[in-house]
């Protein structure tokens, strides 16, 4: 072997694929107290709707709709590995809507709160960040949005991927409730949307820093009623970063066309609805923390 192949089978290893195409191998993580996490999220959405009597074209309706958040989550205790309380800032939380209706800001109740979230029992506690009790609706709204991150949300695809083996290439199919818990959990009215399909497949790998990240292609379909009369499929593509040592989800972008259809009867004309539109989701999240790293940089992975 020459001295050019050797270097080059080494830097292939270290980086934890061979030169030759070894799998991946991913690993389970587990939650630290201490560790913290900064989650950006962007949504896109632009639609353009007929509506229809008898087949004629009564109207247009063009609509916009900008979501951008930022939340800060912090581990406050854990027990046997499982996370027992965390705390969330959310620092950003802004919806801005233009449409027929005329632009408006949709404010948000949880911007620029902070809020704990612990688990007793079967159940999860809101309180605010002295730990003093919070007005119920706002408790239930921010129990809706955060409960999934007692359940370390950034590591949903752990559940496909810990302790299994990956070569390039392979696809795998991601279980519904995972999906649903990566587009459905914080956008509310959307429970009648059904996974029609979703899977991953490794396309390759990059690196954050010191830390191995594989990078997958994702496809997502989904499909729903949201009442009686509209119908609404979404077709989206894009891709997921996870790491191969702890499987915390680094990145997520997806984007794709959204498409409605439906009527109904009024006063004897069939009224009917024809839309085409585009939606966009992206998601970042940067590690710290921990008090189990031993470095500078903490190692969480």
């Amino acid at each position: 072997m020459s001295r050019l192949i050797f270097s080059a089978a080494l830097v292939a290893i270290f980086a934890g694929q061979s030169a030759y195409g070894q799998d991946l191998k991913f690993r389970k993580g587990q939650a630290a107290v201490g560790q913290r996490k900064v989650v950006t999220e962007e949504i896109r959405t632009e639609t353009d709707i007929e509506v229809k009597s008898n087949g004629q074209v009564m109207q247009t309706m063009n609509s916009k709709r900008d979501e951008d958040k930022k939340t800060v989550i912090t581990v406050l205790s854990t027990k046997d590995g499982a996370i027992g309380s965390v705390k969330v800032e959310v620092k950003l939380w802004t919806i801005k809507e233009d449409g027929s209706r005329g632009e408006r800001d949709i404010p948000d109740d949880l911007a620029g709160k902070t809020f704990i979230l612990k688990k007793s029992g079967d159940e999860v506690l809101v309180t605010d960040a002295a730990g003093k009790a919070v007005e119920e609706g706002l408790a239930k709204e921010a129990r809706r949005q955060f409960k999934s991150e007692l359940d370390d949300q950034s590591r949903l695809f752990e559940r496909i991927l810990a302790g299994k083996s990956v070569s390039k290439g392979q696809s795998m199919k991601v279980p519904d409730a995972v999906a649903r818990s990566l587009f459905l959990r914080q956008r509310s009215g959307q429970k009648e949307l059904k996974v029609k399909a979703c899977s991953i497949t490794l396309k390759e790998t990059t690196n954050v820093g010191d830390r191995l990240v594989a990078v997958f292609d994702m496809v997502l379909k989904m499909s729903g009623s949201p009442n009686k009369t509209i119908d609404i499929d979404l077709d989206f593509k894009g891709q997921v970063h996870v790491a191969v040592n702890g499987c915390w989800t680094y990145a997520m972008k997806l984007k794709g066309p959204v498409t409605i259809s439906g009527g109904q009867n009024q006063g004897g004309m069939k009224i009917e609805f024809e839309g085409l539109g585009k939606m966009k989701l992206a998601q970042k999240t940067s590690f710290s923390g921990g008090k189990k790293a031993t470095s500078k940089k903490p190692k969480l992975y």
